[in-house]
């Protein structure tokens, strides 16, 4: 599995931009020995067993974020403006403000989580201690902040080769199923390590007391934008191209939004949100996955066991002032979710008790057909019937405007399709 555009462009945010005594902002941070960055290291895996690896990841990628004036960006700050922030949406009320960028809610336990690693030379407990602190030595938090996401990226790989021997493994957190076990194109095999770059200066223009809170206004891009209006806000603020536009969200493999944190509900890869692989691009482009919906990630696919096609549709659940914000949400064309615990309809029960030898359900018919389809015949209805299109309920999979326009085509006015 190739992954390295998406590992160079991790580690070019990540390397935007080496005496005792504690740090002064502004100025550039001092290096890091090995031993120093194997201790941090293992401190970082004590915090991603907790499920804290995404969240480091976004932090870096907001961290790198410019400020409305084009300075800044990698500086270990980040403005505090709808931080902490628990919208706690009702849907179809059309109650809260229009998304017109995104903020950095949801961001505040990552932080102070590294904000005590970076000045407190023995948290968290049961982790190798550092001789002084990160502060004391003069580190900049900027460079803890870089670090923590390439320690994450390594984790999460790490993570998802172990998955592909055994997703059951104690060291993968659950629940978490993978689409081709055992097979080599399940495993990340990069050609190269992510390397480290020391040397980046935090804010000058910060809180007295928290530091890592800067007073200057962010540029922020917005989610629910087309294609078009992503790619030049990435050109604008980062200079990337379109390739490395794409391999940035990449990121999204990793981890859930909360639809309390943005109003954004579900997750990128459903089932599958510990593990730092393609599968988000697989999901983005339609690819046929399996679905998954059993805590024993037992595949669900058509009548015959193939695994299934799949569509997106633009969903909203209007709960801002326009009726947004929409969002893109996955369908796979499959069976009733037979392993689930879940009660099943009575139509579904009956489409399963009538499978045929080998198969999960009764095939539909063809178009314009009476019977059963044949394997090498398309489904004649998939909206009704045993076979159709269905979500994964409670684990659907979404995609926000901004990435899904950087596949298919569309325009957006005052943030609606």
């Amino acid at each position: 599995m190739n992954m390295n555009l998406l590992a160079v462009v991790v580690a070019a945010v990540a390397g935007l931009a080496g005496t005792s005594g504690d740090y002064v902002p502004g100025q550039p941070g001092a290096a890091w020995s090995t031993e120093e960055m194997l201790v941090v290291r293992a401190k970082l895996f004590s915090l991603y067993r907790r499920r804290q690896a995404p969240k480091a990841l976004r932090l870096a990628f907001h961290d790198c974020l410019k400020y409305e004036d084009g300075t800044g960006g990698c500086d270990g700050c980040l403005n505090w403006k709808g931080v902490d922030v628990d919208h706690n949406p009702t849907k179809y009320s059309k109650s809260k403000a229009n998304v017109e960028a995104s903020d950095n809610n949801g961001l505040g336990p990552i932080v102070r989580e590294l904000e005590r690693i970076y000045r407190e030379s023995d948290y968290p407990t049961n982790t190798p201690k550092l001789g002084t602190s990160l502060y004391e030595s003069k580190k900049s938090r900027a460079d803890l902040w870089a670090y923590a996401a390439i320690v994450a990226v390594e984790y999460g790989m790490e993570t998802t080769n172990i998955a592909c021997q055994n997703a059951n493994d104690p060291r993968v957190l659950q629940r978490t199923c993978v689409h081709d076990p055992e097979v080599e194109e399940c495993f990340i095999r990069p050609q190269r390590s992510l390397r480290f770059d020391y040397g980046r200066s935090d804010c000058t223009d910060h809180d007295p007391v928290d530091t890592y809170k800067t007073t200057k206004a962010e540029s922020h891009p917005n989610p629910v934008a087309n294609g078009k209006a992503t790619v030049d806000f990435f050109r604008s603020d980062f200079n990337f191209n379109g390739r490395e536009t794409a391999a940035i969200f990449g990121a999204h493999t990793f981890g859930v939004p909360h639809i309390k944190v943005s109003l954004f509900p579900y997750t990128w890869t459903s089932s599958g949100i510990h593990l730092f692989n393609n599968d988000y691009y697989k999901s983005i482009t339609g690819q046929p996955r399996w679905f998954f919906d059993d805590a024993e990630c037992q595949p669900i696919g058509d009548a015959y066991g193939n695994r299934p096609q799949s569509r997106w549709l633009a969903h909203s659940r209007k709960m801002t002032e326009r009726g947004g914000p929409v969002f893109w949400i996955h369908q796979n064309l499959v069976c009733p979710a037979l392993y689930n615990p879940r009660p099943l309809s009575k139509h579904d029960q009956q489409c399963v008790d009538e499978a045929g030898p080998d198969m999960l359900c009764r095939a539909d018919p063809p178009a314009g057909g009476e019977t059963s389809r044949t394997p090498d015949q398309p489904d004649g209805d998939v909206n009704r019937g045993c076979e159709r299109f269905r979500l994964i309920i409670g684990r659907d999979e979404i995609a926000l405007n901004c990435e899904m326009g950087l596949y298919r085509e569309f325009e957006v006015t005052d943030g609606v399709i």
